[in-house]
């Protein structure tokens, strides 16, 4: 038996179970629908929504990434190809390495008689830079690639303006390029090098130099082409020595590989 009961009969204190049913238990016939709209606190039990006692993926609706407030998810579900420290998440949903990857930035914390970084991996054009603080006595900047100081190992031609002269210098056959031809400074200075970087060919450099001189004092600048006779091994290593003095701390070194 069932009792039915009008809105307009029901006491202010709200209705009882036994006004309903004459069951003790509520009935899922009890209970009409509700909007899951209307369902805003408590949690469901697991065995009302499925039999068993682990979720399938089939129980699990698809859900808009903006309810995903929380957490972290694994890279792996995020796109196709390799997550690491290395790559990026393209719009396409790769994972892909940047044309560009900065292998070293370092910055002097003492005095030093050289600067220099190394890298593992092969790139076929380098951009490097050296923004040096000064010297601690004049001298030339030089560069050298994997330690290699050979005598015969580099070639350079570099041409100048220094105050209002033009100067030329140049090395066919020497133990290390440099930058400023014969001129020494202790001024600080920004030299930018651009190197052409395939394994089995020598390496083209391409540099330029300029000096930070005190005001009414013409600045020097330069321009280097130079050449490391390698043809066996890509660069993995750069080194600014200096023919005198120390490169003041606070130098600091970048170096950009470009695959």
């Amino acid at each position: 038996m069932s009792v039915v009961i009008y809105a307009d009969e029901a006491y202010a204190g709200g209705l009882v179970k036994r006004a309903i049913s004459t069951a003790d238990t509520w009935l899922v016939s009890d209970i009409p629908d509700l909007p899951a709209s209307k369902i805003t606190s408590g949690t469901f039990a697991k065995s009302i929504i499925s039999t068993t006692d682990t979720w399938t993926a089939a129980e699990i609706p698809s859900l808009d990434t903006s309810k995903l407030t929380t957490g972290t998810m694994a890279t792996a579900r995020l796109g196709s190809g390799t997550a690491d420290s290395t790559t990026f998440l393209r719009g396409d949903q790769t994972w892909v390495k940047p044309l560009e990857e900065k292998l070293v930035d370092t910055t002097l914390g003492a005095d030093a008689a050289s600067i220099g970084g190394s890298w593992s991996g092969s790139y076929e054009k380098l951009k490097i830079t050296l923004l040096s603080k000064g010297g601690s006595a004049v001298g030339i900047a030089y560069v050298r690639f994997n330690g290699d100081s050979g005598a015969a190992s580099y070639g350079w031609n570099d041409v100048g303006i220094i105050a209002t002269a033009v100067v030329d210098a140049q090395d066919s056959s020497d133990s290390e390029i440099q930058l400023t031809g014969t001129s020494t400074t202790a001024a600080p200075q920004v030299i930018e090098l651009s190197v052409m970087n395939f394994q089995t060919t020598r390496k083209a450099v391409q540099s330029e130099t300029a000096n930070a001189e005190a005001i009414a004092t013409n600045s020097a600048t330069w321009l280097s082409g130079g050449t490391w006779e390698n043809t066996s091994n890509s660069i993995t290593q750069v080194d600014f020595p200096r023919s005198a003095g120390n490169w003041l701390s606070g130098a600091r070194l970048i170096v950009i590989g470009i695959q």
